[in-house]
């Protein structure tokens, strides 16, 4: 690693500890909520990959790609009903319904699973009648 990719490293993981010190104190203005937090979180952390990987050795290189690829896996947004809150296999997979409105997402650990707008019932925790009002008033994001 040349002198001007140790420093280029450096910068972008202290850019990244700084956003993520921002995101974590909830300084920054597009992640109020948990979701979006660890939303934010992930891109930086990615981000922060995507920019140090070129620098490192070719075998360290192909370990983070692989990792940067592993992320690129669906994990459960359902932390709630894994151990410690963390999903840390991937139980969570999305398909092609096979239908119009048809179920479309699966947790394999949870056994629970449903179509789009079930995923948002949970997502928000509401009940059907008061995502439908919502989405009608286009109160939540979708």
């Amino acid at each position: 690693m040349t002198n001007e990719q140790k420093q280029d490293v450096q910068w972008n993981i202290r850019y990244a500890q700084q956003k993520l010190q921002a995101i974590e104190a909830g300084q920054h203005a597009d992640a109020q909520t948990v979701a979006d937090r660890r939303m934010y979180a992930d891109w930086q952390l990615c981000r922060l990959l995507h920019k140090i990987a070129p620098a490192l050795p070719n075998d360290l290189r192909a370990e983070v790609e692989a990792c940067y690829a592993l992320r690129e896996t669906i994990w459960s947004p359902f932390g709630s009903h894994h151990a410690h809150g963390c999903d840390t296999h991937a139980s969570f997979k999305v398909y092609q319904p096979g239908t119009p409105g048809g179920y479309c997402w699966y947790c394999y650990v949870w056994q629970q699973g449903g179509s789009a707008f079930d995923f948002l019932r949970y997502w928000y925790q509401l009940d059907a009648r008061e995502l439908w009002r919502q989405l009608q008033a286009r109160e939540v994001q979708v």
